[in-house]
């Protein structure tokens, strides 16, 4: 396995934006096949956010996260988060993860972002695993969600 920027897999754009969708359209009814679509095909930075990472297995997607300015309405005043932590069901359970989440978070620490914040709708003790912290219980719509945060030590310079 081995994590790269979707911007030099655009190509995969269509089946990532088919994955979110199916997974979370109904905790946010915009999220659209075809808005998600749009939106993963301007993730093409790559020093900058946002951005996209795709864990692949040779030419196989497996999953991907992303690094974005802001993903929980109402909570517009942390920035940056980490967002669409999504790993296809049948690479579950073997590391994709925890690798797409320590390949966004040394992202982050590269741009000197020194926090990160992330919301889930059920995968809080996956993320406690890995060092972040709870902020706050939260809504999306009418759906609970738990705000964590993870605190990155940036290099100096």
């Amino acid at each position: 396995m081995r994590i790269e920027l979707l911007a030099d897999h655009l190509h995969l754009a269509p089946t990532l934006a088919r994955w979110h969708s199916d997974e979370w359209s109904h905790l946010v009814p915009a999220w659209s096949y075809e808005a998600l679509l749009a939106e993963l095909l301007t993730r093409t930075p790559r020093d900058a956010i946002p951005l996209t990472v795709v864990a692949l297995d040779g030419l196989a997607p497996l999953g991907s996260a992303s690094l974005v300015v802001e993903d929980l309405p109402g909570w517009e005043h942390l920035t940056p988060w980490l967002a669409s932590v999504y790993v296809a069901t049948e690479a579950r359970g073997r590391g994709v993860g925890t690798a797409l989440v320590g390949a966004v978070v040394e992202a982050a620490r590269g741009l000197g972002v020194g926090r990160l914040q992330l919301f889930t709708a059920g995968q809080a003790e996956f993320y406690e695993r890995l060092g972040w912290h709870q902020v706050a219980d939260a809504w999306l719509g009418d759906h609970p969600v738990r705000v964590l945060a993870l605190e990155i030590e940036v290099p100096p310079g």
